[in-house]
C-alpha cells in the first residue's frame, strides 16, 4: 500500500517538473528599443536590469548580450512575462532559474551569469524574493 502512494508521489512530482520545463520554454514576444520584436525565451533571461542614462530596461542574455528594450516599460510588465521572474531591486528584475544564493543582500546567480556582482536585494524586496525563492 505504502508503495503505490510513493508511486502515485514521484508521478505526480515528475509531473510538476515536466509543466514547469514547459513553462521555462514558453516564448516572449520583447519589444526592442528600436520597435523590432523579437522572441526569447524565459531560460535565455538571466536578469533584466533598468539603465538610468538610457531611461529604459536591458535584458542579460545567455550568450552575453544586452538587449535594450522599449522605455515604457515598469518592472511589473517584466515580473508578468513568467513566474521565474522577480524584482530584487528598483532596477533589477532577476530570473529564479538561475538563482543559487542569496548572500549578503546580493544575488549570485548560475552560470552563464555567474561573475555578475551588481543584483543588489532592497529591503523592500527581500521578503518577497525569499518567499519566492523558498517556494520554487
Amino acid at each position: 500500500m505504502e508503495s503505490t502512494h510513493i508511486q502515485r508521489y514521484k508521478t505526480a512530482l515528475e509531473h510538476l517538473r515536466k509543466l514547469s520545463d514547459l513553462r521555462l520554454r514558453k516564448p516572449l514576444l520583447i519589444h526592442t528599443v528600436t520597435g523590432n520584436l523579437r522572441v526569447l525565451r524565459p531560460n535565455d533571461i538571466g536578469y533584466f536590469r533598468y539603465n538610468s542614462t538610457q531611461k529604459s530596461w536591458e535584458v542579460a542574455l545567455r550568450d552575453g548580450s544586452f538587449v535594450r528594450l522599449r522605455g515604457n516599460l515598469r518592472a511589473e510588465n517584466l515580473c508578468s512575462y513568467s513566474e521565474t521572474f522577480v524584482q530584487i531591486h528598483q532596477s533589477y528584475v532577476i530570473n529564479l532559474h538561475y538563482l543559487q544564493i542569496i548572500q549578503d543582500r546580493h544575488c549570485l546567480l548560475a552560470a552563464p551569469f555567474h561573475s555578475v556582482e551588481e543584483l543588489q536585494v532592497s529591503l523592500k524586496h527581500k521578503k518577497k524574493l525569499l518567499s519566492r525563492f523558498h517556494s520554487f
